[in-house]
């Protein structure tokens, strides 16, 4: 297993511990809401101009979702919704 795969695999164990997301502690998410976390950790990544962070987010996605083409992020309100476009 390569330091990539590694490092994604860590990715999930970290989030099992559970994770916040729209300011609500979520404490044994499940797949859909990881992907939403990382999503969000996306956005934030090309916000900020942080490489590292959209390459690990984008690696995280792909091999988690592989179906998925596009992400789509919209500011919904007060929050902003995360839509995962599949190839048809």
């Amino acid at each position: 297993m390569t330091g990539n795969w590694r490092f994604i695999e860590q990715m999930d164990r970290d989030m099992d511990r559970g994770i916040r997301l729209y300011g609500e502690l979520i404490t044994e998410p499940d797949s859909k809401q990881k992907a939403g976390f990382v999503a969000m950790n996306l956005l934030k990544g090309l916000q900020q101009q942080d490489n590292a962070r959209i390459e690990v987010s984008c690696a995280y996605l792909s091999s988690r979702l592989p179906h998925v083409v596009e992400v789509h992020a919209r500011d919904l309100d007060d929050r902003v919704n995360i839509e995962f476009i599949e190839e048809h």
